[in-house]
């Protein structure tokens, strides 16, 4: 089934002594293993070279890959999610680039260093928040030219046109903007953003006193693009047991729309936007490793180890999961089925079949008359 999916999102079939699924096999190869094309083709003897691999993938384009990557996650999506509103988050994820980036390209995007570099490839995704049913809906390729309110709208508009409704999304503090709260605003969309403490004596820092929680009106401008939003912000106080054990009040900012849960339940309900950083890390343990400067081979490693973190949680729900009563509606036996077990379990069918070097030797040259030489 992984490798069904990877097949598809390659497009076109390939003809020859190598096929299509050949292809797509090194590629779910790779990915379990969390390796490169290359590493996988030279240890295994029944597998296509490097060079077949690179031949087959050089005429991928950016704008149909996208849109296959989008049509399979939202397949996925369809075949496990329910009928209904959802909890949304959005979110980026920042993926290394070593070397240096084409600038009129616009591909590479900088950020806080990180493995050595301080460019990376970038990609926003959506993600449902539904227990036992944690799938990423949505990938957008973020360009350095791309404001964050032009990568909500894309993704906003990919997840309403699969049909799914926003029941609330989720955001991260970096997308506490009025030109973004504003457009969420005129869409109808319910949200919930923590909100950037600004300001000494004005800004948000202002909303800071007392130790009860409470929930104020907020206007908020755009010094860019000089737009106006009003809102409401939360002001939430917790309290947790210092060193000496004394109650320590901690203060958090909210920013959402008309209709939110109560203040008691504030914190615990953002907290559930925190399975999108999981997805993340799922997505590195499967995402095949490339020095390549080439987007549309990045692009198209991180939508093949989306499409196989999904495929796991289906594999879950489908075969291992068990009727309730309560919410809901399945427990999911997750111990039964690590993501790291479906990786090796995949990683150990695909090695059967195409056979792992066992022996290695120095190739030996050959003099011009054909004999072999000393």
């Amino acid at each position: 089934m992984a490798v069904f999916w990877i097949q598809r999102l390659l497009g076109k079939r390939f003809y020859g002594k190598y096929t299509h699924s050949d292809v797509a096999s090194v590629l779910a190869l790779a990915a379990s293993r969390k390796t490169s094309t290359s590493r996988v083709c030279q240890e295994h003897e029944l597998a296509p070279t490097e060079g077949v691999i690179r031949y087959r993938l050089r005429n991928l384009s950016m704008k149909p890959l996208r849109k296959r990557a989008n049509r399979l996650l939202a397949e996925q999506a369809a075949s496990l999610l329910p009928n209904r509103p959802l909890r949304i988050a959005i979110d980026y994820t920042l993926i290394p680039y070593h070397g240096k980036p084409k600038r009129e390209k616009d591909e590479a995007v900088r950020g806080k260093p990180k493995s050595g570099t301080t460019w990376f490839h970038a990609y926003a995704t959506a993600y449902t928040i539904l227990s036992g049913r944690r799938v990423t809906v949505a990938l957008a390729f973020v360009r350095s030219s791309d404001g964050k309110l032009e990568v909500i709208k894309e993704l906003i508009r990919l997840v309403r046109g699969q049909g799914i409704e926003f029941k609330c999304l989720y955001l991260d503090r970096a997308f506490f903007t009025a030109d973004i709260i504003r457009y969420l605003q005129a869409r109808d969309i319910q949200f919930l953003i923590p909100a950037i403490v600004r300001g000494t004596r004005n800004g948000t820092r202002a909303l800071i006193k007392g130790r009860t929680s409470y929930t104020a009106l907020y206007t908020m401008k755009s010094a860019r693009t000089k737009a106006v939003a009003t809102f409401p912000i939360h002001v939430v106080v917790t309290y947790s047991k210092g060193r000496q054990g004394k109650n320590k009040a901690i203060t958090y900012l909210y920013a959402s729309s008309s209709s939110h849960p109560p203040l008691v339940r504030m914190q615990e309900e953002y907290r559930l936007r925190f399975g999108i950083e999981s997805s993340y890390r799922l997505l590195s343990s499967s995402r095949i490793r490339t020095s390549t400067r080439d987007p549309k081979l990045r692009v198209l490693y991180v939508a093949a180890s989306l499409l196989l973190v999904n495929a796991w949680v289906g594999k879950k729900w489908t075969n291992l999961s068990t009727a309730r009563r309560e919410p809901g509606g399945r427990t999911v036996h997750e111990s039964l089925l690590p993501y790291p077990r479906f990786l090796a379990m995949l990683q150990y069918i695909l090695e059967r079949e195409y056979e792992f070097v066992l022996d290695v030797e120095i190739p030996q040259k050959r003099n011009a008359a054909g004999s072999v030489g000393r």
